[in-house]
């Protein structure tokens, strides 16, 4: 048989689909964002020059065609990554590495948290006691036990005594990494106040951000008057986007349920206000024939919703999810104004390139991966199908037409739900079997009940008006609660995995692409990197031995399948997070399981020992024994510097390891033992513990 090569017919069915590479920008620029994170070292700065050497070169070779446009994907990507090296030299600040107990703190208030009867403090223009103002962190986030009522309003500059820790990097191998998010968010530390705090300074005035916060506190106040429980803490964070008060309770089942994403102030929430503020102003200007007949009240209306999300994103604080979801509304508002296609392929790119280039560390967050996941999908679909659901609309009854609508509401969750699904299971470990169902019902009470009551609570507050309107959100907010409880509590309602390999995910994500951005047949090749990625996630081993980044917290699989650990009480958020990453893995403390007849542990004081074949793993919390362990154990886990098992050769994960390479976890093979650490060596990065800036003459390299 004789030999066909496929390479002039892929490359037949890609010049078919020219049209569409303009929406791989934005990939390209993913790729090298990503390809900046994933680095193990900063990269020398000169690598910000080669994005505008790759645009000249990638100018004059599109004159060749084809290898023109991979010039250009390369330029896409070297300016992905140039604006991802170039937003953490900008957000370069002081961070903690070390504890600091008892300090004097002072401080002006940014915000207030609450949080179970107690409140959480955002602080800037900082001074710490004994703590130089070169390494003083620009914020600090610290718990004081006052509830929010009793403290300060936000702008006022107070005093108070706490303990201040370093942010937490990964607990293990692909866990979140707090300190990196902490660090582009600007906060250095977090703390706990052991005493009141003391005013210093009135609030200064005349600041937005100063009055934001003051309004966002109003709001929370106003509804506390009227509501109670997770309903007033639910309320206030649709209306100020504060979720801290959500009750654990509560935020499982929204969890479990699948309706999360309606607490967090996103893509739905902005759709929602420009889509309501929208047809009520344009109805509202319908009515007048002068102005429907002589001018564009769709513009008009497509404008004053426009400054209606742009108000909402600057009340609710401007987080970054929240920008990227009024930028997306945004432009599908501008494009109202200019007589555009208001949801298009290109304008989601156009709209993922701005937030790549301005916020580029979102990409690697769950609220940027899964909503531009689920819009990506949507317009993919109804691309293909738009004529089809436009003659169907057409041609039916108004009964139709609702049955119609909430067929919209259940295809619109099954994709967004297929779409968000890999990133769930990465960030989450966690798979919500009855989403569809409780978004068919929640997603409708949210657009005619809850969000229209919280704009009448925006317009009356000002007023004093508004009691009846916050009441009746919270209504709304109760039956959401309701749903979530009731499809949290149906049998099998989450189902958990291990954590997904960052590879796993990204060839799903590739395939993904694959698969929506191009409209031939050529598309249905991307299904080969979702089986790819999916038969990667199943087959992914999970570590027989986890160690925190102190040394003091580890934990160990037993012969039954469940994790034993030391060092910890139940509850600890280490072993919380070790849990949720284990797909929900029972986690026992060594004593308990030793007392249930584990045969695979033994402790003797503080000091405990682990079998698993011909591994033996000792914990050892006292350095006296640290002698005896290297001599007879095969590996050594301590918080101490074990300078004995250099001498017998043992392998040791000590403090010196763990400074430089952070958490670890360890695979147990038939081939021996494999350590991997969350970093490969210390101050790497410039949210990495250890970093002291960058060098003269390369990036990363220490002074």
């Amino acid at each position: 048989m004789a030999f066909t090569n496929p390479i002039p017919a892929l490359a037949a069915r890609l010049l078919e689909e020219r049209d569409r590479w303009p929406l791989w920008a934005p990939v390209a620029m993913g790729l090298g964002v990503g390809v900046y994170f994933a680095l193990p070292f900063e990269p020398w700065r000169a690598v910000l020059s080669a994005a505008p050497l790759a645009l000249a070169a990638g100018l004059f070779a599109q004159r060749l065609g084809a290898p023109g446009y991979a010039w250009m994907g390369l330029f896409f990507a070297l300016l992905g990554f140039n604006a991802a090296q170039l937003s953490a030299i900008l957000h370069a600040g002081p961070m903690v590495d070390y504890a600091m107990h008892g300090r004097m703190v002072q401080g002006r208030v940014l915000a207030i948290d609450a949080v179970e009867g107690k409140s959480r403090l955002l602080l800037d223009r900082l001074e710490v006691q004994y703590l130089a103002p070169s390494d003083t962190p620009a914020r600090v986030r610290i718990t004081v036990k006052q509830p929010p009522a009793a403290l300060p309003r936000p702008g006022a500059r107070i005093e108070l005594k706490a303990s201040l820790s370093p942010m937490s990097g990964p607990v293990a191998p692909g866990a979140y990494d707090f300190r990196r998010h902490g660090y582009f968010d600007g906060r250095g530390a977090v703390g706990w106040a052991r005493g009141d705090v003391k005013v210093l300074e009135r609030p200064e005035a005349g600041g937005l951000d100063t009055l934001a916060e003051t309004l966002r506190t109003v709001i929370a106040e106003r509804v506390d008057a009227r509501l109670e429980g997770d309903s007033a803490a639910v309320t206030t964070a649709l209306l100020n986007g504060e979720q801290t008060g959500i009750g654990d309770a509560a935020m499982a089942a929204m969890r479990a349920s699948g309706l999360v994403h309606l607490l967090s102030i996103s893509g739905v929430h902005i759709g929602l206000v420009a889509g309501l503020v929208f047809f009520a102003v344009r109805g509202l200007l319908a009515l007048v024939p002068f102005l429907a007949l002589r001018f564009p009240i769709k513009k008009w209306a497509a404008a004053v919703a426009l400054a209606a999300i742009l108000a909402y994103t600057w009340l609710v604080g401007a987080p970054v999810p929240t920008v990227r979801s009024a930028l997306m509304t945004g432009i599908v508002l501008l494009a109202v104004l200019v007589d555009r296609r208001a949801l298009s392929m290109r304008l989601i790119a156009l709209a993922a390139a701005v937030v790549l280039l301005l916020f580029p560390h979102a990409m690697l967050g769950p609220s940027f991966q899964m909503s531009f996941a689920a819009v990506l999908g949507m317009i993919a679909v109804y691309e293909s199908r738009q004529q089809d659901w436009l003659e169907l609309a057409q041609r039916r009854s108004p009964f139709w037409r609702g049955i119609l609508y909430l067929g919209g509401i259940a295809g619109t969750s099954v994709i967004a739900t297929a779409m968000t699904t890999p990133f769930t299971l990465y960030h989450f470990q966690v798979m919500n079997w009855y989403g569809v169902v409780a978004n068919m019902l929640a997603v409708p009470l949210t657009g005619f009940w809850i969000m229209p009551a919280a704009l009448l609570s925006y317009l009356l507050m000002p007023l004093g008006l508004e009691g009846w309107a916050v009441t009746v959100m919270g209504w709304g907010v109760e039956a959401m609660l309701a749903i979530a409880r009731t499809v949290a509590a149906w049998p099998g309602a989450v189902a958990t995995i291990p954590l997904m390999p960052p590879a796993a995910l990204l060839a799903i994500v590739a395939g993904g692409l694959w698969l929506c951005l191009w409209r031939t047949g050529l598309r249905w090749f991307g299904l080969c990197g979702v089986a790819l990625g999916l038969g990667w996630m199943l087959a992914a081993p999970r570590p027989d031995i986890l160690v925190d980044e102190g040394g003091k917290v580890w934990a160990a699989r037993l012969a039954d399948g469940r994790m034993a650990f030391g060092g910890a009480r139940a509850g600890n958020f280490v072993i919380g997070q070790w849990q949720q990453q284990d797909g929900g893995t029972e986690f026992i403390a060594f004593r308990d399981a030793i007392k249930a007849g584990a045969r695979d542990l033994m402790c003797q004081k503080i000091s405990c020992y682990f079998m698993h074949g011909d591994t033996w793993a000792a914990f050892i919390r006292d350095p006296k024994m640290l002698k005896e362990a290297c001599a007879v154990a095969t590996l050594v886990v301590t918080p101490y510097d074990a300078y004995e098992c250099l001498e017998s050769g043992a392998p040791a994960i000590d403090r010196p390891m763990l400074n430089a390479r952070g958490a670890h976890a360890v695979y147990l093979e038939d081939g021996g033992m494999r350590t991997v650490g969350v970093r490969r060596r210390a101050g790497a990065r410039p949210w990495a513990a250890g970093w002291r800036g960058w060098g003269d003459d390369a990036g990363g390299r220490q002074k």
